[in-house]
Parts: C-alpha cells; structure tokens; sequence
C-alpha cells in the first residue's frame, strides 16, 4: 500500500531515523484523528535495476527447473 501523506499530517518516531527497516509513524486523517501506521524505509532502487534484478532472478529459477528437469 502506497500512500502518500503531506508533511504537516505525519510525525515521525523521536528519534532519528539512520537505518533501514521497519518504523511507526502517526498520521493525522481530516485534522481530527490520529492513526499509527507502519513504515518500512528501505534502499530506493530505480525502476530499471528493480526490473533487471526480477529478470535475472527468473533466469535463475529457469535455469534450476530445466536442470531438475534433465536429471
């Protein structure tokens, strides 16, 4: 679930965020209430090496079923 949210709605953890993984963060819907929300800051890859990596992983998976297949 991709969702976006403009800075003044959101309010990150206290302490600084220096690594990657797994966070919550409190959104504020319509300025009225206030949900927990979970937040997973991971390495940005572009779109081509995401696609490149999904490729060559099939290739692989390929490559392991004919094998079994042969043998």
């Amino acid at each position: 679930l991709g969702v976006f949210v403009p800075p003044h709605a959101l309010r990150l953890p206290p302490e600084p965020i220096t690594r990657w993984g797994h966070f919550w963060c409190d959104v504020t819907v319509n300025g009225l209430d206030t949900v927990r929300v979970p937040m997973d800051v991971v390495q940005f890859l572009r779109p081509k090496t995401k696609r490149s990596r999904r490729w060559q992983e099939q290739q692989r998976q390929q490559l392991e079923s004919s094998r079994e297949r042969l043998l």
